[in-house]
């Protein structure tokens, strides 16, 4: 696909082995595009939905991977993934921070050492008597650059607004051939017939949508847990919303019932824990 700085491979080694190619917006590209779909009377847009290297094949250009505003990824099963790679200011964020992309609820951060993308891996401990090195907390510094670098401690579901799931239903494969069936049909005077399809499409597309919104929601729902927790910064205790959690905090368990909202390490005292939250029996 290129030179090295065009291609490179993420997680070397692995089964999730990854080969990854930079890619930039090209204007001349884009309105070439925008020409194309607004003379075919947006039907170019439809391959271009299903696909999203399409699309990003006919408005961008490839470029090392450093400097990409995309990346295209393929596994060892030749699937194929277009992520947008995200690079904050300097001035919101901790100049430590790197650019990054998600990919499979994954991410992967620019290691400006190496000049590849690296997964981000979990809190490095090498044995257990390590955990008690970290007794005395994180100070307020170092917490802010955790939580930009792993992320806020939290499950996000996202549920689709409802014009979003219609156009996804529409633009499927089927439904363009139902459209084509219908002007055919249109077209030889059965009117009859295409405005049977064209009802149970809309019923089946409601349907669809209606459900797939139920269940997000209710995902959405199940997975949400907020709480307030208490944790030592800087030697202090404060309390903190529970997604703000980092690796390497320290939490002050309450006497009373609490629900925990993260995996952890009990360094001192006695807890009891109710299995039955993990097992559902």
């Amino acid at each position: 696909m290129g030179n090295n700085n065009e291609e490179q491979r993420i997680n070397e080694g692995s089964d999730e082995e990854m080969t990854i190619v930079g890619f930039r917006r090209s204007y001349p590209k884009l309105i070439l595009t925008w020409i194309g779909v607004i003379l075919s009377a947006g039907f170019l847009f439809i391959p271009m939905s299903w696909r999203k290297t399409i699309l990003m094949k006919l408005t961008h250009s490839q470029c090392s991977v450093e400097d990409a505003e995309k990346v295209l990824l393929e596994d060892m099963y030749e699937q194929q993934f277009v992520e947008t790679v995200i690079r904050p200011s300097d001035n919101s964020l901790p100049s430590k921070q790197h650019t990054y992309f998600h990919n499979k609820k994954i991410k992967y951060i620019w290691d400006s050492q190496h000049s590849k993308f690296v997964k981000v891996e979990g809190l490095e401990v090498r044995n257990c008597a390590n955990f008690h090195s970290l007794v005395d907390g994180l100070n307020t510094t170092e917490a802010v650059f955790r939580l930009q670098h792993y992320g806020k401690n939290s499950i996000f579901i996202e549920v689709q607004p409802i014009c979003r799931l219609v156009l996804n239903e529409i633009k499927s494969p089927f439904y363009i051939y139902q459209m084509f069936i219908v002007v055919v049909w249109m077209v030889q005077v059965y009117y009859q017939f295409a405005l049977c399809i064209v009802f149970l499409s809309m019923m089946s597309i409601t349907a669809t949508v209606w459900e797939t919104r139920k269940q997000s929601k209710a995902l959405r729902d199940a997975v949400h847990t907020e709480a307030i927790v208490t944790v030592l910064r800087d030697g202090r205790e404060v309390q903190k919303p529970s997604e703000d959690l980092v690796p390497g905090d320290v939490i002050l368990l309450p006497q009373s019932q609490f629900i925990m909202v993260c995996d952890a390490v009990l360094l001192s005292g006695n807890c009891v824990v109710n299995e039955s939250m993990l097992t559902g029996v």
